[in-house]
């Protein structure tokens, strides 16, 4: 294999090279040494120059410069492994592409909770990869919320959707109850308990109470965000009206309507009302 004169930096260097110091039967060998060379007269497969010894790559052109004889190509190989690395040019390795790192997977699940799951919180059991993992949702989660959860290799993304309610519903930090009434209770007062996740609350309907009121309990909503306090619970009661099974329901609700003496709608927007 012969070595390029262009590849070292000065004609001594050179002349290094092309002195004569091997002996004769280093000559002999020499001459019964065969050439390596692929088919094509590149490096087969695409190898490095280094499979070849110390010449240039594989796809550089293999000359031998004037002058030179085999003889040099021994000499070349003889230096001192000192010297070898001086002179010797250095074989550019194609730069190592960077394999991405695999992305954790991303598992998703949708609950859809009640209203009051929302208020209290709840848990949810979901199945992954043969074993089971517990979801908290807690309380006051809006509707739309995404939970993410770290497991094992995998985020387990969790959206949680909270149903409609015509009694129950969470508008930030505070809670809204619609609480209903029969006409009895509405007119005599009512008294009674309800669950908060603070506890039991008591609840006093005064008779009399203006319907479009409602009661307010500050610090028996939930907290939402980042917030400590708790928000509002308000309470809206509402009056159901009685099914009319008998006679005696029916001339009991027309004795009652005597005592709306001024109406029902006196507050009642007069543009929404057909005139006269």
């Amino acid at each position: 294999m012969g070595i390029r004169k262009n590849h070292f930096k000065s004609d001594r260097a050179w002349s290094i090279l092309q002195a004569p110091t091997e002996s004769p039967e280093q000559e002999k060998a020499a001459a019964e040494e065969p050439e390596l060379e692929s088919e094509t007269g590149d490096c087969a497969g695409g190898e490095s120059s280094e499979a070849l010894g110390n010449g240039p790559s594989a796809n550089a052109e293999q000359s031998v410069p004037s002058g030179a004889s085999h003889q040099s190509d021994i000499a070349s190989n003889a230096l001192p492994f000192s010297l070898r690395a001086l002179f010797a040019p250095k074989i550019r390795q194609p730069p190592k592409i960077a394999t991405p790192s695999k992305r954790r997977g991303t598992i998703e699940f949708r609950f859809s909770i009640a209203p009051t799951d929302a208020y209290f919180g709840t848990l949810r059991d979901i199945s992954l990869g043969g074993k089971t993992l517990r979801v908290t949702i807690p309380a006051g989660v809006p509707s739309g919320t995404i939970l993410r959860i770290k497991h094992e290799q995998d985020l387990v993304e969790v959206k949680v959707s909270v149903e409609k309610s015509k009694h129950l519903r969470l508008e930030g930090a505070d809670v809204y109850l619609k609480l209903p009434l029969t006409l009895w209770e509405a007119i005599s007062g009512h008294r009674m308990q309800i669950r908060t996740p603070r506890g039991p609350l008591a609840i006093t309907i005064e008779p009399g109470w203006e319907a479009d009121v409602p009661l307010a309990f500050p610090g028996y909503g939930v907290n939402s965000g980042s917030s400590k306090t708790a928000g509002t619970l308000y309470v809206e009661p509402y009056i159901v009206p009685p099914q009319v099974t008998s006679d005696g329901v029916r001339h009991a609700a027309q004795a009652l309507n005597a005592a709306y003496p001024n109406g029902v709608r006196k507050s009642f927007p007069p543009e929404l009302l057909p005139t006269e």
